[in-house]
C-alpha cells in the first residue's frame, strides 16, 4: 500500500509530505481534491458545475464513481486512449453534447487525433442515426476543430 502524498485507497490516510505526519481525510476533503484534479486534468468546460454539485451533496458516492472510472478509464488490455474512443462513440450515440466535448477533449488530451475522433464519432453515428450528427458537430464547434 502506497501512501507516500496519496490517498490511500482503504483508508483515505494520507501523508502530509511537510508536515511528515498522517491524517484523515473527509469525504468532503477528498471529493474537493478529485474535482481540483479532474478540472486542472481533464474537466474543463460545461460539466463541471453539475460535477461540482454532486460532489458537494453525495461526496462519498462521488469518490466511490471517481475511483470506479479510474480503474475502468486505465491502461489495461485497452490503452487509455481506445478506452475513451469507446466514450466518444458512446456520447455520440447518446447525443449527450456536454458529456461528448469533454470527453473528446480528455481523448484527445490522451493522444487520440482528430481522425481517431471523429472516426469514433462517425461509429456512433453509425448504430444512431442522423440525429447524432447534431451531437457531433456541437461538439466539433466547443472543441473549435
Amino acid at each position: 500500500m502506497q501512501i507516500s502524498g496519496e490517498i490511500c485507497k482503504t483508508s483515505g490516510v494520507t501523508k502530509d509530505k511537510k508536515v511528515g505526519g498522517y491524517f484523515m481525510s473527509t469525504p468532503l476533503d477528498l471529493v474537493k481534491d478529485r474535482i481540483k484534479k479532474l478540472e486542472s486534468e481533464e474537466l474543463k468546460g460545461p460539466l463541471a458545475a453539475h460535477i461540482q454539485h454532486v460532489g458537494d451533496v453525495a461526496p462519498e458516492m462521488f469518490e466511490a464513481y471517481n475511483q470506479w472510472r479510474e480503474l475502468v478509464l486505465k491502461d489495461s488490455a485497452l490503452p487509455r486512449k481506445v478506452k475513451l474512443l469507446i466514450v466518444v462513440g458512446i456520447m455520440t450515440v447518446l447525443r449527450a453534447e456536454d458529456a461528448l466535448t469533454l470527453y473528446s477533449q480528455i481523448a484527445l488530451n490522451a493522444g487520440a487525433s482528430k481522425e481517431e475522433l471523429l472516426d469514433a464519432m462517425s461509429v456512433g453515428i453509425l448504430f444512431s442515426g442522423g440525429p447524432s450528427i447534431v451531437a457531433m458537430a456541437t461538439a466539433l464547434k466547443n472543441l473549435e476543430i
